[in-house]
C-alpha cells in the first residue's frame, strides 16, 4: 500500500461497501486491492458502470481488484448499470491486452456466482489479525 490509507466507506463484521468510482477511479493499486482482501470475506461494489477501453485506467484497477478477490476466494456483490453480460464494451473492436484481461475478468465474475466458488468462499481462511490490512481503516 506504499503507506497509503484506504478509505472504507462502510463495513461491518468483515464486510465492506465500496462506490465504484471510490475504488477504481482513484489511485489504488493491486497491494490496495490485496489489503482489502485480507481484511474482508465480502466486499459490496456500488454504481458499477459499464466497463470500457475508453478509460483504461479505470478499465485495469477494476481487473485488477476483481483479480484479488479471485485469487483471495472473496465474495463479491455488484450494483451495476448493466448485467454482466453486458457490463464490457470495447468501443475500438481492438484487439489488446486489455481486451483479453476484460475477457478474463468477465470469465472469472462468471464463475464467483457459481455454487462451487461460493462454497470454496465460504471455507477460505480470514486472517484473524489485521496483518497486511493495518493501513486500512473505517472512515467516520
Amino acid at each position: 500500500m506504499s503507506g497509503r490509507k484506504i478509505k472504507i466507506p462502510r463495513a461491518a463484521n468483515r464486510v465492506a461497501i465500496f462506490d465504484f468510482k471510490e475504488l477504481c477511479e482513484k489511485e489504488h493499486g493491486s497491494m490496495d486491492f490485496l489489503a482489502i482482501c485480507r481484511h474482508f470475506h465480502s466486499i459490496c461494489l456500488l454504481n458499477v458502470p459499464v466497463i470500457n477501453l475508453n478509460n483504461r485506467n479505470v478499465a485495469r484497477r477494476f481487473i485488477l481488484f476483481i483479480d484479488e478477490m479471485y485469487n483471495h476466494k472473496r465474495r463479491l456483490y455488484i450494483n451495476g448499470e448493466a448485467p454482466l453480460n453486458e457490463m464490457f464494451v470495447n468501443p475500438l473492436d481492438e484487439l489488446t491486452d486489455e481486451v483479453f484481461a476484460l475477457e478474463r475478468c468477465k470469465s472469472r465474475l462468471h464463475e464467483m456466482q457459481s455454487q462451487k466458488y461460493l462454497d470454496e468462499a465460504s471455507h477460505a481462511h480470514y486472517p484473524t489479525h489485521e496483518g497486511a490490512a493495518a493501513k486500512a481503516h473505517k472512515s467516520h
